[in-house]
Parts: C-alpha cells; structure tokens; sequence
C-alpha cells in the first residue's frame, strides 16, 4: 500500500476496521520499498497493537522514527506484509 492509503487507514480506521483489525491480531515482518530507488526495508512489528501498532508510527510521519528512511520521501514508499506471526512470539522470535 502506498503512503497516502497508510495515512487514509489510519485516519479513518472505522472505515478500515477489517485492515485494522486483521493488523492488529497479528506481528510480522513487514517490508518498505522506496519506488524510486528500488531499495528495499525490511522491518519487523510486535507487541500489543502488533503491524497495526508499528505502520500508525509510519503514517503519522512516514519515517516511523527509522533513522534511515527519514531522509526520504515517503511518497515513493509502498507497504508490503512479508509474514505474519502471532503477537504472543517474543520480539526476539519475530525480529
């Protein structure tokens, strides 16, 4: 998904509670691609809110606080879900 549809989903996440729900039952490992270099993040999510919990990070300013994409635009960036794992797996297991 792109930034603006992250952003659309978190802002309104009544209208996106199957999304929200399906992301917040489940960490993972989740993947970023900037489209306009082709470089590639992969990142993983955990803990109570799980991939609902670490992409709202990203859309209320697109870095999520990651030192390496805040240089970037992330308008070029898409969201991908790689893998999920239940959110009982220790940080440790998922990461």
């Amino acid at each position: 998904m792109s930034f603006q549809d992250l952003k659309h989903m978190y802002e309104n996440p009544r209208a996106h509670k199957d999304w929200k729900a399906a992301l917040q039952a489940n960490a993972g490992i989740y993947r970023i691609v900037d489209m306009s270099s082709g470089e590639i993040y992969i990142g993983s999510a955990y803990g109570n809110e799980g991939l609902w919990g670490r992409w709202s990070n990203y859309a209320k300013n697109g870095h999520g606080g990651n030192k390496l994409l805040k240089p970037r635009d992330p308008n070029n960036f898409q969201w991908s879900v790689v893998r999920t794992v239940s959110r009982s797996m220790s940080e440790r297991d998922v990461i």
